[in-house]
């Protein structure tokens, strides 16, 4: 991976104005950037009418309905990255159409409001676009953690435990997205965890990689929690 690290968006599907998308998105990588100290940098590289393709070197964010075992979760990124290296090669963000993510108000947090926020949705699937896999020791406070519910703007904020996890990974500015080249299970939202404390979720993907076939691709979505 290369930086800046470019991304395409493709918000047909979305419901929403491109506009929204696309600052909601970059406040998101923007998230990870500054927790990076710059040592990752992204660059939004315009609209796309394409969706995912590990194949095509682009990293694409669209929307479509996932259906099937990922029919309960906001998103998953889908990673192709080369076992050898841990390079990644693509990165594609999946955004699920069955669940309406809406820009909600700073500070929501109301479980009974049935819209997800994009804005933190994007937070955690661009950590996953950036190499980091979930975080479940530390409980749903977490951004990284595999879960969230509706109506809950707080995992547009990254925690201390986050923050350790890109800097692991990025502290040092290279050119080439070593560290991570995985995603483990599926992002669900819902309340449950394991974990490895304070390890940076990254240094779970480092070791995962090491074990993939040469150019093997990774899936990891985020679930939603069920309602009360």
């Amino acid at each position: 991976m290369t930086f800046p690290v470019p991304y395409v968006i493709n918000s047909h599907a979305s419901g929403l104005p491109f506009a929204t998308v696309r600052d909601a998105t970059s406040a998101a990588f923007s998230s990870w950037q500054g927790a990076s100290g710059n040592g990752i940098t992204y660059q939004f590289a315009g609209q796309s009418h394409s969706g995912s393709d590990g194949q095509d070197g682009q990293n694409t964010i669209s929307w479509l309905d996932l259906g099937g075992d990922a029919a309960d979760t906001f998103g998953q990124t889908i990673i192709t990255f080369d076992s050898r290296s841990g390079e990644i090669l693509d990165a594609d963000i999946e955004l699920n159409t069955a669940t309406p993510l809406r820009v909600l108000p700073a500070g929501e947090d109301n479980p009974s409001d049935p819209n997800g926020d994009l804005q933190a949705i994007a937070t955690h699937e661009a950590g996953h676009l950036s190499g980091l896999a979930h975080e479940n020791t530390l409980g749903p406070q977490v951004v990284m953690f595999f879960e969230d519910t509706t109506g809950n703007t707080a995992h547009r904020n990254l925690t201390p435990d986050d923050q350790a996890g890109i800097q692991a990974i990025y502290s040092g500015g290279s050119d080439s997205g070593g560290g991570g080249g995985g995603g483990g299970g599926g992002c669900s939202i819902d309340r449950r965890g394991s974990s490895w404390d304070l390890a940076p979720a990254a240094m779970l993907l480092a070791a995962l990689v090491l074990r993939e076939i040469r150019r093997s691709r990774k899936r990891c979505s985020e679930t939603r929690s069920p309602q009360p």
